[in-house]
């Protein structure tokens, strides 16, 4: 899904794990953000540039770049967590 934020500081702390895409680690209380995204989306791209095979460091460098831009897209793929009381073959 895409998301959109406004110029200015996101206020969110991005993760890269040994296997798959960024994603979200923690969002900041005073985010622009905040309600946007979740800890644990995954990020995959920003204005359409894919993200899934950069560091951590990189993105943050990209997305501090276009800070100042008045509108970023920002594409997400959320993992929904399964419902506990459903069991496999049940």
């Amino acid at each position: 899904m895409d998301v959109y934020a406004p110029l200015g500081r996101l206020g969110v702390i991005i993760d890269t794990p040994n296997v798959g895409a960024p994603m979200i680690h923690a969002i900041e209380e005073d985010s622009i953000f905040a309600d946007k995204v979740r800890v644990g989306d995954k990020l995959v791209a920003v204005d359409d540039e894919d993200l899934r095979s950069m560091t951590a460091a990189r993105i943050s460098k990209l997305i501090s770049k276009r800070m100042n831009n008045p509108s970023r897209k920002f594409t997400i793929i959320r993992q929904e967590r399964a419902d506990p009381t459903l069991r496999s073959g049940h």
